[in-house]
């Protein structure tokens, strides 16, 4: 969420109905000077055994901005960031944390966690999440709204205050700049596991998409294992938005568990339905990553870990085709092939133990050929030979031995 508008009295948003991922040009007249910006909206979210949670990832913060967050129905609330942590008990359902100190430097690519404890019997909670400055009147001002989710959301300039509607990614709009496909793979405002509270964080990009040229989606968040979705398209379309879905557990429309030991549990969208099939997609290449200290701790053989995709027909895992491309002090980077987009698990298999057979199987070996070199044809040691020998040996010792007396009796 990015604050900051150029027009006090007056102004105007354009794209008129934006899209998540699309970034907002505010503009209008007024006085210059000083004037209070604020962006609230409010998010309804699912109480899970107890429990609520919310995350909002990728969050751009500027110098001098408040930030407030509100929740209703709860028994506490907590909302913990990478710099600090704040709490608030109620016994009223009504709780509140603010960062009243304006922060002296910009914050870039945040990650923000929302949860606590519900008030009992509640199924869901509201909170409504407010940031403000106070800027000086310049020239007009853009900011993302990737961390803003679908909806309605308020924007206050100067005591005026309009309320925009956000469309979700691959809607359709009314914006000639915007996105033309009809609903995401996940449909609706939100989608299946973000509805049930089962996803830990999500990005979303949105790129334009030409025939037979390869497009590249670069995901930046520290934490996605999707590093970039390259896709080769067979036809032209509008903005066509790629968005995953990082989630705690594996996916509420999958009814069986992957094998082998599960890395990351994703949903992979990309475009509207029926975009991203195999008669639309030349090639469609995910690059993932995997922490080496999660290699290590369970004893993953590098080489087994596989892309994992769930065929709805036929209600099965598939393993897609998956290779090691190269390797850091902290990650092991795959990439994989996929015919079409849904939900995926990133898993590997743990070291088998393996017997010493061919050791065992050697030294045997060796023993026998060792034994078959004093064997004759016939199978049967050669004892007249070694017999033969003996008695040349013991002729010469005796020889020697004579030798030795005789020339002590000369002395």
């Amino acid at each position: 969420m990015i604050l900051g508008i150029s027009t006090a009295s007056a102004f105007e948003v354009s794209p008129a109905n934006p899209t998540v991922g699309d970034e907002i040009t505010i503009s209008g007249t007024g006085e210059e000077g000083p004037v209070d910006v604020k962006v609230q909206f409010t998010k309804t979210v699912n109480v899970n055994n107890g429990e609520y949670k919310y995350n909002i990832n990728g969050v751009d913060i500027p110098a001098k901005a408040k930030f407030e967050a509100k929740a209703e129905g709860v028994k506490e609330l907590y909302v913990q960031t990478s710099i600090k942590k704040l709490s608030d008990k109620t016994s009223d359902g009504s709780a509140k944390v603010s960062q009243s100190n304006p922060l002296p430097l910009p914050l870039n690519n945040i990650d923000v966690k929302i949860y606590g404890t519900a008030e009992n019997g509640k199924t869901t909670v509201d909170l409504t999440i407010t940031a403000s400055q106070t800027i000086n009147l310049e020239n007009d001002y853009k900011y993302p709204t990737n961390s803003i989710p679908p909806g309605d959301f308020k924007i206050t300039v100067g005591g005026n205050t309009e309320k925009i509607t956000l469309n979700p990614a691959g809607s359709t709009t009314s914006s000639g700049s915007s996105g033309s496909s009809s609903n995401t793979g996940g449909g609706g405002d939100t989608t299946p596991d973000e509805a049930n509270g089962n996803v830990d964080f999500s990005e979303s990009i949105t790129k334009r998409v030409f025939s037979e040229m390869p497009v590249k989606y670069q995901f930046s968040h520290s934490s996605m294992p999707v590093r970039s979705i390259n896709i080769t398209s067979r036809i032209t379309a509008m903005d066509i938005p790629a968005n995953v879905e990082v989630l705690d557990d594996t996916s509420v429309m999958v009814k069986n568990e992957p094998t082998g030991k599960i890395y990351k549990h994703l949903n992979i969208w990309v475009g509207s339905t029926g975009f991203a099939v195999p008669e639309n997609i030349n090639s469609a290449i995910i690059h993932f990553r995997v922490d080496n200290d999660w290699i290590y701790n369970n004893d993953i053989d590098p080489d087994t870990i596989v892309l994992m995709h769930y065929e709805e027909e036929a209600d099965e895992w598939t393993k897609l085709p998956t290779e090691q491309v190269s390797k850091n002090e902290e990650y092991t980077n795959y990439r994989a092939s996929t015919p079409h987009f849904s939900p995926f698990a990133i898993s590997g298999d743990v070291y088998q133990k393996q017997t010493d057979n061919t050791t065992e199987t050697h030294n045997n070996s060796t023993v026998e050929n060792s034994d078959s070199i004093n064997s004759t044809s016939s199978g049967q040691p050669d004892n007249e030979s070694d017999s033969k020998y003996l008695w040349i040996f013991a002729l010469m010792f005796i020889g020697l031995l004579g030798a030795i007396i005789l020339k002590m009796k000369k002395s």
